[in-house]
């Protein structure tokens, strides 16, 4: 068999090569090995898999070379971030929680930012408030399928729902039908109001009659 001649320089240098009289088995020179802590200042190359057993601490970069490269975390490796063979990437998990303890900025730079729930709701919960806005250019749109209704303020609680700007300018509901329903308390509209219709008629209704007052109060 071959013998391993493993020993400390002056130095304090692990010197290791065949032959000698150093460890003279596998087992023994790999207790030399386990018991040292090791310090690599070149590249270290495998050209196949390296596995670590315990921690692995990287002082600086950590790359995955190869388009379709897949870091995963996890027993069952369960969450992953994947390469997608051109310049991103793409975040596995179930489910993938995103957290942190100050502002957090979600920016794209070129393009739109979707966010696409494919069976379930969408669901932006701001516990003091929810900002729109659009900044630069362009309009806030809120679409629905033809089949579905945008509902605003739908909750079963008391709320005032106002709509207008710091302008007080005015607000326009441009649709084919614009229905206003405010229940058992009415509907109550301040300031002045224009309503045109391109139709031969203007049709004001209720259910068990009502009021209609016009003038200056």
């Amino acid at each position: 068999p071959t013998t391993y001649n493993a020993f400390s320089s002056s130095t304090g240098t692990l010197n290791v090569s065949a032959g000698g009289t150093g460890q003279t088995s596998v087992t023994n020179f790999k207790n030399v090995l386990d018991d040292e802590t090791w310090t690599f200042a070149q590249t270290v190359s495998t050209t196949g898999d390296l596995a670590v057993g315990d921690d692995l601490t990287v002082g600086d970069e950590l790359s995955l070379t190869t388009d379709a490269s897949v870091f995963r975390m996890g027993v069952g490796g369960d969450f992953t971030i994947t390469h997608d063979n051109t310049t991103g990437a793409t975040l596995g998990g179930s489910p993938v929680n995103i957290t942190s303890n100050l502002a957090p900025t979600w920016k794209s730079t070129e393009g739109d930012i979707t966010i696409d729930s494919e069976k379930e709701k969408v669901i932006i919960d701001g516990h003091t408030g929810i900002t729109l806005d659009a900044s630069g250019s362009g309009n806030v749109e809120i679409n629905v399928t033809a089949a579905d209704d945008i509902l605003i303020g739908n909750d079963a609680v008391a709320q005032d729902i106002l709509l207008g700007n710091a302008a007080a300018t005015q607000v326009d509901l441009t649709a084919i039908l614009v229905d206003i329903n405010g229940g058992a308390s009415g509907v109550t509209i301040d300031g002045d109001v224009f309503i045109n219709s391109p139709y031969a008629a203007l049709k004001v209704s209720g259910a068990g009659g009502f009021d209609l007052t016009l003038g200056v109060t």
